[in-house]
């Protein structure tokens, strides 16, 4: 897939009615339980979607924008991983959750500078990412053209050691990171618990997110 259609391709699966609790599946709220000491002002959440994480950071009186190249929410602006409509130096805190995985290797590199561009030397950066994923699982062809492709616009497949090669070649050190069963954790009553128990079984048909918390040098 080259780069322009990539893009068209991302848009059109953020616009999609199959997309809109796609914030609610990994819940704002279970993510800010898990980085909150961390966090410090301004914030800035790159892909942002209906801006659940901003409204609740901005809740807790933190100074907080986002940016998606499909803004859903009047407090957030257009903008992409790749192109960040923010001066250099001028971010403590960034969250990208959910979104390298939606990436090809380009938009990757050039979206970790940009990152790093904006964030101020000691800030961090926290990142999602599909853990282990079975590519298998969830690609589907079209009825038309018989073209096979990932029912949710995944291109990349990542577990510890490719993100932390990733951050690190981009300048960035590896403070904190776990898997999480984070959409269980999210949906299910007694979650937090639920979480420990499918760690400790390896749970391999539960989704489970790598949850990263990196330091700019």
């Amino acid at each position: 897939m080259d780069k322009i259609n990539n893009i068209d391709y991302q848009s059109n699966i953020y616009k999609s009615p199959a997309n809109q609790d796609f914030q609610a599946i990994h819940n704002a709220k279970t993510l800010l339980r898990i980085v909150g000491k961390y966090i410090k002002s301004p914030v800035l959440d790159v892909g942002a979607g209906g801006g659940q994480l901003v409204e609740m950071l901005r809740q807790k009186n933190y100074t907080a924008n986002g940016i998606d190249i499909v803004p859903n929410n009047k407090i957030v602006k257009f903008g992409s991983i790749t192109d960040i409509p923010v001066q250099s130096g001028n971010v403590k805190t960034i969250f990208c959750t959910e979104i390298l995985e939606h990436l090809d290797n380009e938009q990757i590199t050039s979206g970790l500078k940009e990152i790093n561009r904006v964030m101020q030397s000691g800030g961090f950066f926290f990142v999602t990412v599909p853990y282990k994923e079975n590519f298998s699982h969830n690609m589907v062809a079209c009825p038309c053209c018989s073209e096979v492709f990932h029912r949710y616009g995944h291109l990349q497949i990542f577990d510890e050691d490719r993100l932390n090669n990733l951050l690190i070649d981009n300048g960035f050190q590896i403070i904190k990171q776990a898997v999480y069963a984070l959409g269980a954790m999210s949906k299910l009553p007694l979650g937090r618990f639920l979480n420990f128990i499918f760690k400790r079984i390896e749970y391999k048909s539960l989704a489970k997110t790598l949850v990263t918390v990196a330091k700019k040098k």
